[in-house]
């Protein structure tokens, strides 16, 4: 049966979660430096870095996603934050510092079929099938990046963050004072589905990875 694209399409996205106590004290920092501006904290328990966003999937992508997430063999990623700023549209959080050497064996593991279309190998690791999964959007954007990382040789983390909060107006931030350094492990790959609502987004936890190394 044909899915309705208006009404079959799955928002998702894969990411980690950040260890509850660390997730408490960056909660309960921003309650403190930031209670006096006009934002919504996001709560220490839906505190997540996303990795890999995948907008408006279908039922199929959705199902195929969550059996390659259960066969990710997940190893800790040590983490640190880095500057607190507006992050874009609606977001406030702090820049990560991420290993991201560590995230991928190689995301272009692949080859072209007989219609010149780029496939990623049935081979390839579950990370870089699920990397072969992303839009074309999301594909260029992590290769500017991963290009922009290259040619910042003072830089070597990835453009991750994490969102704290979320404000509907644009803030100024310096009255948030000192910002402390959280430092804290990647030490679990989920994926998600994302609910939105006009209270806010709701995370459903679709898959999650075995832990250890292969």
């Amino acid at each position: 049966m044909t899915e309705d694209p208006k009404v079959s399409k799955h928002r998702l996205f894969a990411g980690c979660p950040v260890p509850i106590e660390t997730a408490i004290q960056i909660h309960d920092w921003a309650k403190v430096s930031l209670g006096h501006l006009p934002i919504r904290l996001v709560s220490p328990e839906t505190l997540h870095v996303t990795l890999l966003f995948y907008a408006g999937v279908t039922s199929e992508v959705r199902d195929e996603l969550v059996y390659l997430t259960s066969l990710v063999r997940w190893s800790p990623i040590p983490c640190a934050t880095l500057e607190f700023a507006s992050l874009g549209k609606s977001a406030i959080g702090f820049e990560l510092n991420v290993a991201t050497a560590q995230l991928f064996q190689s995301p272009f593991a692949g080859f072209y079929d007989e219609d010149g279309a780029w496939r990623v190998s049935p081979q390839a690791p579950p990370l870089v099938q699920m990397w072969g999964l992303l839009s074309s959007k999301e594909h260029t954007r992590l290769y500017r990046s991963a290009k922009k990382r290259r040619s910042d040789k003072t830089r070597s983390h990835e453009e991750h963050h994490l969102t704290v909060a979320r404000s509907k107006q644009q803030l100024n931030l310096d009255s948030a004072g000192a910002q402390p350094t959280f430092r804290f492990s990647l030490d679990r790959f989920n994926l998600y589905e994302s609910h939105l609502s006009p209270d806010g987004s709701r995370y459903e936890v679709l898959s999650v990875s075995t832990m250890g190394a292969p």
